[in-house]
This record gives structure tokens, C-alpha cells and sequence, in this order.
């Protein structure tokens, strides 16, 4: 892994914001404000068409991240590494605890999206 060079933008699909945030779709805006370390590594995508086609379906409700991952942030681009048949995922990887903060939530299409960031290369706490 390598530190962010640039801010960017990547997605994440959620098939259940049961199991991912603890709350249902219709009640996102309570994981506003939350700060958490992901576990494992933290898999994402440039392409929010993709992350949103094969990765919230089929789900019983649900949702995207739109994550502002800031430079420094450290990460792996995947497909050079990848099996070629996954390039078009578009894949960026974090590691293992990388911190993630909710900033808000959008609901202007029928897939909610829960903007978070990743920052300033933070991992664990």
C-alpha cells in the first residue's frame, strides 16, 4: 500500500444497511456523525455505476458510500495486480482499520447514499 497521492472519489455498494450501519435504509441520517475503524480491508470502486449494478443488488435494503478518500490515505490500486476479468470493478483496496467518518446522507434516488471520508492516512485509533 501506498499513500493517496490526490484526493479522489470512489463507491462502495451496501446490499443491507441492517448489517453494514446497524439501522434500516429508511433511517440512515442516524449513522450521521459516526466514526469507526473497518475491520478488514476496505474494498471500493471509481466506477459508482458498477458499485451500485453489482453490489447493493440483490439486498433487502440497499444503499451506497460515496467515500472522499483524502491523499495520504494509504490504499492499493488493484487492477494491475487483479485477475483481468475483474479490471472493470475498477477496484481501489484500504487496509485494515482505516477510519471512516459519516458526513451525511443522501436520498435523491431509489438507492440511498451515506457520503463518508476517509482521512489524513488514519489507521486505527
Amino acid at each position: 500500500m501506498a499513500p493517496l497521492p490526490e484526493s479522489i472519489q470512489v463507491w462502495r455498494g451496501v446490499r443491507d444497511t441492517e448489517k453494514a450501519f446497524g439501522v434500516r435504509a429508511d433511517r440512515l441520517e442516524e449513522i450521521v456523525g459516526r466514526t469507526y475503524d473497518v475491520p478488514a480491508f476496505f474494498a471500493t470502486s471509481l466506477d459508482r455505476a458498477g458499485a451500485e449494478s453489482e453490489f447493493t443488488r440483490p439486498g433487502p435494503q440497499p444503499a451506497l458510500r460515496r467515500i472522499a478518500a483524502q491523499a495520504g490515505t494509504p490504499a492499493l490500486w488493484i487492477p494491475p495486480l487483479g485477475r483481468g476479468e475483474d479490471a472493470y470493478q475498477r477496484e481501489l483496496l484500504f487496509p485494515p482499520r482505516v477510519v471512516v467518518r459519516t458526513l451525511g446522507v443522501r436520498k435523491a434516488s431509489e438507492v440511498p447514499v451515506a457520503e463518508v471520508e476517509v482521512s489524513d492516512g488514519q489507521v486505527g485509533r
